[in-house]
């Protein structure tokens, strides 16, 4: 399987998250199985590239999904439970291609952004109750990686 993320939590630091193509996954017995989150019972668009866990609270974890590797949108979504439930973060946004990232501050536990592959950033600076997208640099075209100061 081709992994995206692999994302540790602070709070169960012997469980292993992953996100890839089929979605988001957990290790409990340092990967011999894999439980899955079963993102498809919540989304059509699963396809998970990439997974964080909060630097403010160990039980937040941050994921984004998207149709494919080169797929027309993409989401972000948030759980404050260590996985076992999710819910989409990003609304009102408007991915035009893959999510990529998603990028909590580490400074500011209200602030996090997320880039989608064709060029767009987006960011919320109350927590997800709002997203403005921030425009990239003239000639910038595709963003791959994300971090946040």
């Amino acid at each position: 399987l081709d992994v995206h993320a692999i994302a540790i939590s602070p709070a169960a630091p012997q469980v292993p998250l992953v996100a890839l193509r089929m979605g988001l996954f957990r290790s409990e017995d340092h990967g011999a199985h894999w439980l899955d989150y079963e993102m498809r019972k919540r989304t059509p668009i699963f396809y998970g590239r990439d997974i964080r866990v909060s630097p403010h609270d160990p039980n937040t974890l941050y994921a984004t999904m998207s149709t494919a590797a080169n797929g027309a949108t993409g989401t972000v979504w948030r759980s404050t439970d260590l996985g076992r439930n999710w819910a989409r973060f990003d609304s009102p946004t408007r991915a035009e291609s893959t999510m990529m990232a998603a990028c909590p501050s580490p400074s500011d536990r209200r602030v996090v952004y997320a880039a989608a592959r064709k060029g767009q950033v987006f960011g919320t600076l109350d927590e997800g109750a709002t997203w403005q997208e921030v425009p990239l640099p003239k000639g910038c075209t595709g963003v791959m990686a994300l971090a946040v100061s």
